[in-house]
């Protein structure tokens, strides 16, 4: 089986795709840091370092590059914006300039939905040049490119410390016998989609030519933060205003369309399950 390299592979998403190109039989190669998580397959090889400090020897005979690495929190990117432009955006030019020089076949950028609004915060703009790059890249030099959009992704081994997304919140809070926090209303709606949906569009983008579309990975609906309270049936209080970041919603019919993909998991279900 082909070489395969994923940076950010110790993280809460990339320990999942770890875990399924292991057992697809893939030789995988595994640069992190170790600063966003710890997660490791025995079956891998890891090496700890900054994908930043990736030589053309880690490249070779590599075949197609995941690249999850990055470094993420909106409100941090406001008050440190050249941190988040250096690391998320020049740092995938460079490796992307490196892949090149590598003869690699294919390289697949993690975005995030927060590139449908670049000017809303240094992190949105930060996720959303390198899906130019890769654009650039695929028609300019001899390497395919497929940048994907993922929403807010939910599952086993999300993270609990650091940037948490509501649901590891509520998690928390849930096991903790707290009541929920919700902030504003409570109306305000996001698309879930769980990580196993988000591991099996990573994969079918590696063999196909995508072109220069970015694809969105979400469930293609949205639920309102009480409706997740709703879900937990549990107490619940309101803790005051605080300012929202647009919010982009999913629209993955093309992703259904040249991907051959769908999601199949269904978030009541993943919430009554760890519940108990």
């Amino acid at each position: 089986m082909s070489k395969i390299l994923v940076t950010g592979g110790a993280g809460f998403i990339g320990g999942h795709l770890v875990d399924f190109l292991v057992k697809k039989n893939y030789q995988v190669l595994v640069i992190d840091n170790f600063t966003n998580g710890n997660y490791k397959n025995t079956g891998a090889k890891y090496v700890n370092k900054d994908f930043r400090k990736l030589t053309p020897k880690l490249l070779e005979d590599v075949d197609t590059v995941f690249h999850l690495a990055g470094i993420l929190d909106v409100e941090t990117s406001k008050t440190n914006p050249f941190k988040y432009i250096e690391e998320n955006s020049t740092a995938t030019y460079k490796l992307l300039e490196l892949c090149v020089k590598s003869k690699i076949r294919k390289f697949i950028y993690a975005s995030s939905c927060a590139s449908a609004f670049p000017h809303s915060s240094p992190y949105a703009l930060s996720k959303y040049l390198p899906e130019l790059y890769c654009k650039t890249y695929s028609e300019t030099f001899d390497i395919d490119t497929t940048a994907l959009r993922f929403f807010n992704v939910y599952g086993e081994r999300m993270n609990h410390s650091g940037y948490k997304l509501v649901l590891s919140i509520f998690l928390d809070q849930y096991k903790n016998n707290l009541p929920l926090t919700v902030t504003n209303d409570g109306k305000q709606k996001r698309d879930f989609v769980h990580v196993n949906d988000v591991i099996s569009a990573l994969y079918k983008s590696k063999n196909i030519n995508t072109g220069t579309d970015v694809f969105d990975v979400g469930s293609g609906t949205t639920h309102s933060i009480l409706e997740l309270v709703d879900m937990f049936k549990s107490e619940y209080k309101f803790i005051g205003e605080r300012k929202e970041e647009e919010i982009a919603f999913s629209n993955i019919k093309n992703t259904q369309k040249v991907l051959k993909w769908e999601p199949k998991h269904s978030l009541g279900e993943f919430i009554e399950c760890v519940k108990n």
